[in-house]
């Protein structure tokens, strides 16, 4: 999108409707830096919903992190984790997209991974089989964060005796769905939220200004 502010142009990117012109308030668009490529940064809200699901697994640098699901969602979920530091494991059983990383995989099996800190989710299925993998590989406390779409038939025993925390996530982040936010352009205090729709943007558009994550080959 270009967009202009007084007499000045300048690349945006922006979760607004499909069309030739929109006009969104500022909640829901960031500038793109000069030094990104405008390709790279038309992932950015896609990579919002990545980062988001990322944020809600509460890893950090030398977690164990699974992702389960390597479509672009989970392509980009495994980028930022590898970024931040975290061992990162992928899951698809569609070969074409394993033979990308020697870090992919085509089952839980396969991967032959344990004490995982958290699962991320980004299927799209009818089966059960996501959710049942995570519980299996993960470790007694972990988190398993449902980003994709995928049935949650989840077994009380599994979730009982290891103590595991189920959480579905919702989209971008904090304001997504929200008109005082996404129409009315209120943004909610930094202090009480620090990772909002529009700053997950932010920060995701930052990472590819710095080359801290790397997309030209999912073009």
């Amino acid at each position: 999108m270009l967009a202009t502010a007084g007499k000045i142009w300048t690349w945006a990117v922006s979760n607004g409707n499909h069309a030739e012109y929109v006009v969104v308030n500022q909640n829901l668009c960031t500038r793109i830096p000069d030094n990104t490529d405008i390709k790279e940064a038309s992932f950015t809200v896609l990579g919002s919903i990545a980062l988001h699901g990322l944020r809600l697994s509460e890893t950090s640098l030398g977690s164990k992190v699974v992702v389960i699901g390597l479509g672009i969602i989970g392509q980009l979920v495994c980028r930022l984790a590898e970024a931040q530091g975290s061992e990162v494991i992928g899951i698809d059983p569609d070969t074409k997209r394993t033979d990308m990383n020697a870090n992919f995989y085509t089952s839980v099996e396969e991967a032959n991974m344990t004490n995982v800190d958290s699962v991320i989710i980004s299927a799209a299925t009818s089966s059960n089989e996501p959710i049942e993998g995570a519980t299996k590989i993960a470790r007694n406390k972990a988190k398993i964060v449902v980003v994709g779409d995928i049935p949650l038939n989840i077994s009380r025993n599994e979730f009982y005796y290891k103590e595991l925390e189920l959480v579905v996530s919702k989209s971008y982040g904090p304001g997504r769905y929200d008109k005082q936010y996404e129409i009315l352009g209120k943004d909610y205090p930094i202090e009480y939220v620090r990772w909002t729709e529009n700053r997950n943007f932010e920060a995701f558009i930052k990472l590819l200004s710095q080359n801290q994550i790397e997309l030209s080959d999912l073009l």
